[in-house]
């Protein structure tokens, strides 16, 4: 591995994403340059010109290296980490009604990335899991990064999913390639995604839609999470360690309230708890019975249990502060 970081050759998966197109502005920001990014169309790279672009680092697009190749060729990943100095894994279907079909595909992608990883002898990977792949605790009980998943039962195939990912990072660590993994808890960025939860809530916030109070979770800005990986990848004593990215933990509805006021419409109206829970019977009892829908259960449940997440960890590894939320969600609207 190079001795100065930032001339070390880098390889991003999922650069076109939320935290992947971020991550790019962190790391051009410090210096990177030679950087490759692997895609899985040119259209998609037109996200990650955007984000550069409002990031004022849209004269450096040029000097990305761009790829579009199918991540789960093991061949074509291998010519791709020849001599690859650091590697950031955040490729995955992200969507939240996928089934089996988003199951197969990021555990396929990810057995790909790792084992070409593995095989290539990458300096160093820094994967992006979840935080939906740690056992949920009822508060005040936090999770933190011992919550070990006890079954996957009832869980979203989006957790499902993100939980065979991760095991694969860990397989190929466990054989000796250096891996730090890290469990962002719900991301919140700017930008122009299908899917996400800043574009979703702005989205529903700007047509009325009604908040809910009675659930609590975790929250992170995508810019906190790249700067965190970056940070970890320069930390030796964090290899073979998961890290939980939170910020604080918060209701829904006093996210809402925060980006409402930010985009400058009226907050929103909030359902009753009651309700919430009467709809989520409903969609459990469809369930049972071979129904099922877009919304799933487990969607509901993310929005009626309170979840604490110690994301301290990272805090004891490096030098690292996460910015308030109330800070940066302004930063993330009217993209």
């Amino acid at each position: 591995m190079t001795t100065d970081h930032t001339s070390r050759k880098v390889v991003i998966t999922g650069a076109t994403g939320m935290i992947g197109s971020h991550l790019v502005c962190r790391l051009l920001d410090l210096g990177y340059r030679n950087i490759t990014v692997l895609a899985r169309s040119q259209s998609s790279l037109t996200k990650l010109a955007s984000t550069m672009l409002h990031s004022g680092k849209g004269d450096l697009y040029p000097s990305l290296k761009c790829t579009v190749m199918p991540l789960m060729s093991l061949e074509n990943l291998s010519d791709a980490f020849e001599e690859c100095d650091l590697l950031f894994n955040c490729a995955a279907d992200i969507s939240f009604i996928g089934g089996q079909a988003q199951i197969a595909a990021n555990r396929d992608i990810a057995y790909a990335v790792a084992q070409a990883a593995l095989e290539t002898g990458v300096g160093m990977t820094v994967h992006v899991s979840s935080i939906s792949t740690l056992q949920g605790k009822e508060a005040p009980e936090r999770i933190d990064e011992n919550s070990v998943m006890e079954s996957l039962a009832g869980r979203s195939s989006y957790s499902v999913s993100k939980f065979w990912a991760e095991s694969e990072f860990w397989r190929v660590a466990q054989a000796g390639l250096p891996v730090v993994i890290v469990n962002p808890s719900v991301v919140l960025g700017g930008g122009k995604w299908n899917s996400g939860a800043m574009p979703s809530y702005e989205s529903a916030i700007r047509r009325g839609v009604p908040s809910v109070a009675g659930g609590t979770t975790g929250y992170v800005s995508a810019e906190d999470v790249a700067r965190a990986m970056e940070i970890l990848s320069r930390t030796p004593s964090a290899i073979g360690e998961r890290f939980i990215l939170s910020a604080d933990n918060m209701p829904l509805n006093e996210i809402w309230d925060m980006i409402a006021d930010a985009i400058g419409v009226k907050r929103p109206k909030e359902i009753p708890v009651a309700a919430v829970s009467m709809l989520h019977s409903i969609l459990k009892l469809t369930e049972k019975i071979g129904i099922r829908m877009k919304l799933q259960s487990p969607h509901l449940e993310a929005l009626l249990h309170r979840h604490l997440y110690d994301g301290s960890k990272i805090t004891r590894y490096c030098r690292f502060d996460y910015t308030p939320l109330q800070e940066a969600i302004p930063t993330m609207t009217g993209w």
